[in-house]
């Protein structure tokens, strides 16, 4: 019952990108209070030879509940920019109760679909890395529905963002442009970026 919250640090179009850390020293704790965090003293989560700086994470279950994934971006180079592609993966637990997210994955790498996923009994099903979605900044939601929906950057949205949705968080289908600003009533008018989504009783709050 521990209270994490990992944030991307560096510079985002930069190779060195990568997440940090901080932890609630308890759960009760008031979260507004700044010293009440603790801040890791390294990464915990950062690029390798093959795989160029990784960032903006989100985190969701498997579709049994019995696995926790991460899903984050990272650059297709090494160049100085924002070409990015979105990865899976599957993360643990280590015994103090920190998240292990391990290395990231590199292209070639296979791994057996998240646990629950329809048609998972099918001997040697895999999916590969990266996900089939065409933005950066992957926020995921999964909704009372039980469907899984990815929001992020980019995508060919006209002010605003679009949407992906998902059963199993390796298949994606588009959504088209869910939000779109920049009109006399809206509260945003220009830079739409990064948005994350949240489900509570019934309603569905934008950030």
């Amino acid at each position: 019952e521990d209270v994490f919250i990992v944030y991307s640090c560096g510079q985002s179009w930069l190779d060195t990108y990568k997440l940090a850390l901080l932890r609630l020293k308890d759960k009760n704790a008031d979260p507004m209070n700044p010293a009440n965090w603790e801040k890791s003293d390294q990464p915990v989560f950062e690029g390798t030879k093959d795989v160029h700086g990784v960032g903006h994470a989100s985190f969701s279950v498997s579709p049994d509940g019995k696995e926790d994934y991460i899903i984050y971006h990272t650059k297709v180079d090494t160049k100085p920019g924002w070409k990015r592609d979105v990865r899976l993966q599957k993360f643990s637990w280590t015994k103090e109760g920190m998240p292990d997210f391990g290395d990231p994955v590199s292209l070639t790498d296979s791994f057996p679909v998240p646990s629950g996923s329809q048609g998972e009994s099918v001997k040697g099903l895999t999916y590969t890395n990266p996900l089939p979605v065409q933005f950066g900044d992957p926020y995921i939601l999964l909704a009372s529905d039980e469907h899984y929906y990815m929001y992020g950057t980019g995508n060919g949205a006209v002010d605003g963002f679009c949407a992906y949705s998902s059963d199993d968080l390796v298949n994606w289908r588009p959504e088209g442009q869910v939000y779109r600003g920049n009109t006399p009533d809206s509260w945003a008018v220009a830079n739409f970026w990064a948005p994350e989504v949240y489900e509570k009783n019934g309603k569905f709050y934008m950030f």
